[in-house]
């Protein structure tokens, strides 16, 4: 799910790109922990917890992906180029996933 267009920018109107970004640390932080606890035996979390924490985490990148729009997507496309050299690497060759 993408956040509307309308709630990205009125997260800028309210919110420097810092804030989002010391927003982003503490759900990573949150979400470090939610993982920790359900991989933990002594202090079992249930995964719609740790799901939570990922949701978090998605809504606040997006918010930073759009404050800096034409850098994020390069650098996807950076990363995508690495990531198929590093399968083709892997598995000889670098097919398109099947619909």
């Amino acid at each position: 799910m993408r956040l509307p267009k309308e709630i990205l920018e009125g997260f800028l109107n309210i919110e420097s790109e810092v804030d989002q970004m010391r927003a982003l640390q503490g759900e990573c932080g949150e979400l470090i922990a939610a993982i920790q606890n359900y991989t933990r035996k002594d202090k079992p979390t249930v995964v719609i917890d740790v799901i939570a924490e990922m949701v978090d985490v998605y809504f606040l990148i997006q918010q930073i992906e759009y404050a800096f729009q034409g850098q994020f997507e390069q650098l996807c496309k950076n990363k995508l180029e690495k990531v198929k050299k590093t399968l083709e690497a892997r598995c000889g060759t670098f097919r398109k996933a099947k619909k």
